[in-house]
């Protein structure tokens, strides 16, 4: 229609291309966008409404680059997760979850203009870890290695994550791999001897715990209530073999039939019914 939502679209389209060809419009508008958003004009002193929006507000500029932003979010997200550390060493654990959580979101954003920058992918695994969010922190461990095998950060904290997820054989497969490509670095042995000393511990533990079961659950029997003549015994309800009738008693295979049946015989001949007049027309 005439005055439909196409024409207003149009109208309000048309308007802004006129403000923004006229130099004088397009700086009033500025203005008014600016204080509209709390940003100070020009002479103004920002006041808190300003500070509030500056400090939640993306600090990018339209002359920086992706490798610039990416490399702002990465120098932020460090700050936060050294002060998360900080406040893990002095338990607060719900302000180190927060801080966690924010320079994660920081590496998520540098990684969106950088997504073949391994060391954003490195920190970003490093916050999970400290999360043990290990679904998470194994993906990003595996991208670090993907984008560069020689990133020992990356293994590291691959098979970490694969060992916290209760995969140890996994763990110390990657393990295989990185020495492969890192055969003098001493971090990944280390970590090697730490998963076969727990891997021995663990096994321990589980045999020991196997033998504790089967000792609660069938325990040795004691001969000492046992009476010295083992004949003697009965059952309670049962009757003896001299009062069960001999009818009664199990066949053995050394007691012959006192008949044999009559498929045994085959020197015997049927006995012919004359009442059976289709024996008698097939004999």
């Amino acid at each position: 229609s005439l005055h439909g939502f196409g024409h207003q679209i149009t109208e309000q389209l048309n308007l802004a291309w006129e403000v923004l060809s006229s130099p004088e419009r397009k700086n009033t508008y500025d203005k008014r966008w600016y204080s509209h958003h709390g940003w100070p004009t020009h002479g103004a002193q920002p006041g808190e409404k300003q500070r509030k929006w500056r400090e939640s507000a993306p600090h990018f500029t339209p002359h920086d680059d992706k490798a610039g932003i990416a490399e702002r979010c990465r120098r932020e997200g460090n700050d936060l997760y050294k002060d998360a550390q900080a406040a893990a060493n002095s338990g607060d654990g719900e302000a180190a979850t927060q801080l966690y959580s924010a320079a994660i979101n920081k590496y998520t954003t540098g990684i969106s203009f950088a997504q073949k920058d391994p060391t954003l992918y490195s920190n970003r695994s490093l916050c999970y870890g400290a999360l043990k969010q290990w679904r998470q922190c194994r993906e990003d461990a595996c991208r670090v290695t993907q984008l560069d095998p020689t990133f020992k950060k990356g293994w590291f904290m691959r098979a970490k994550a694969y060992w916290k997820e209760g995969l140890p054989i996994i763990a110390l497969q990657v393990l295989d791999s990185a020495q492969k490509i890192l055969p003098s670095d001493d971090d990944l042995a280390k970590l090697r001897d730490e998963f076969n000393r727990a891997r021995s511990s663990q096994q321990a533990e589980s045999h020991s715990r196997d033998q504790e079961s089967c000792s609660h659950s069938y325990p040795p029997p004691s001969l000492s209530n046992a009476p010295a003549d083992v004949s003697s015994l009965k059952l309670p309800n049962a009757p003896a073999p001299a009062d069960v009738p001999p009818s009664r008693l199990p066949r053995t295979v050394s007691q012959p039939l006192a008949k044999p049946p009559r498929w045994l015989m085959p020197s015997a001949k049927l006995q012919e019914s004359p009442k059976d007049p289709f024996r008698r027309a097939h004999a």
